[in-house]
């Protein structure tokens, strides 16, 4: 429960002069939106409040999730199957100006000092910044919400000093950061040893060690055998595959001479039987 005094149901409550009447009016339930992180270069205090509008109409909280749409096996519904979506929570508040003829004017009748002007102005500073906020009713308090979307209104039925607004809020999800880093003894540690999702050492892990100059003595030693035994390969194919290549011209010569032989010998053969 918060401690309020708005004047109008303050006197009111006096006049009937019932005490029930007073104290209900000047406790009512507890509704407000808190700065959950800020960004570094904001000057917002972390849980102080943002504002602090003339009436709250409504919360709505919407929550939805997708669920696999195709036949699946029977008994093999799981939680990869369902994909749960950021909730989100509609806020709807009102904040009464003193004067139709300027929004700056704040209603000091009601003991407060933000106008109309500064909640527009408010409200555009957390549609751009990455803020995240709290969001408190008297059943719970919805942490990590961010501003996605408001519009307000002022109307004949309302009054023209009166602004309506309805805010949407998204549910930011977050992780646990893990940063995973190896020291020389091939041990694997996070950034945040004291925060969620801290890994243990886990020894015999790929490990950065020092660079000496052994170890540049046996990677030049090895860099340099690994090339002569390349070179020494690479001869050894270019020798077969020329010997392979002479081989196949040497065939082909020797059956092209052979052809040639035996045609000249029919065609001798040929004349002197035409001669006899």
């Amino acid at each position: 429960m918060a401690f309020s005094l708005n004047e109008t149901t303050l006197l009111s409550a006096v006049k009937s002069g019932s005490i029930l009447s007073i104290v209900n009016s000047t406790l009512a339930p507890g509704y407000g939106i808190y700065y959950a992180t800020v960004q570094k270069d904001s000057t917002s205090i972390v849980g102080s409040k943002v504002f602090s509008p003339t009436s709250w109409i409504s919360v709505e909280k919407v929550a939805d999730a997708s669920i696999v749409n195709s036949p699946i096996e029977q008994g093999s519904y799981s939680s990869y199957n369902k994909v749960k979506r950021p909730p989100g929570v509609r806020a709807v508040f009102t904040l009464e100006g003193l004067t139709g003829f300027s929004g700056a004017i704040p209603n000091v009748t009601n003991l407060s000092l933000l106008s109309r002007t500064n909640l527009i102005a408010t409200l555009d500073d957390m549609i751009a910044s990455a803020n995240t906020y709290d969001i408190e009713t008297p059943d719970t308090v919805y942490t990590g919400y961010d501003l996605e979307r408001y519009d307000f209104k002022v109307d004949a039925k309302s009054g023209v000093t009166m602004l309506t607004v309805e805010a949407s809020f998204q549910a930011v999800l977050t992780e646990a950061e893990v940063t995973l880093s190896s020291d020389q003894q091939g041990a694997i540690t996070d950034k945040n040893q004291n925060g969620p999702g801290t890994l243990k050492k886990v020894p015999g892990q790929a490990a950065s060690k020092a660079v000496t100059l052994d170890s540049v003595k046996a990677a030049w030693n090895s860099g340099t055998t690994s090339l002569s035994s390349s070179l020494s390969t690479t001869a050894t194919y270019v020798e077969n595959g020329l010997q392979s290549a002479v081989d196949t011209v040497n065939t082909a010569y020797t059956k092209a001479t052979d052809s040639a032989s035996m045609q000249l010998k029919d065609g001798i053969t040929t004349l002197a039987k035409v001669i006899t």
